[in-house]
């Protein structure tokens, strides 16, 4: 056991997007500008995102834009299939 927790209460899509598999890397950047927010405040340090398939990093990316605005130190990204 390593101590973690998973807390998705902070977190929230604003808009739910087209599908990104036809786009390019820049348009999966536009497709996700301004999509998440962080809700609440949170005690987290440090935070591991997940994701079924990484392509472009655009969903963690964006992510994580939103989590540094909020102090979180440390971001780490997992993925099931690097595409």
């Amino acid at each position: 056991k390593i101590g973690a927790s998973v807390d998705e209460s902070f977190l929230k899509r604003n808009l739910y997007t087209k599908t990104q598999t036809k786009l390019s890397s820049e348009m999966r950047k536009q497709n996700l500008k301004n999509v998440f927010s962080v809700t609440k405040k949170y005690k987290y340090k440090n935070i591991l995102i997940c994701d079924d398939v990484y392509t472009t990093g655009s969903t963690m990316n964006s992510l994580a834009f939103e989590l540094l605005k909020t102090g979180t130190e440390n971001i780490y990204g997992a993925a099931i299939i690097i595409a």
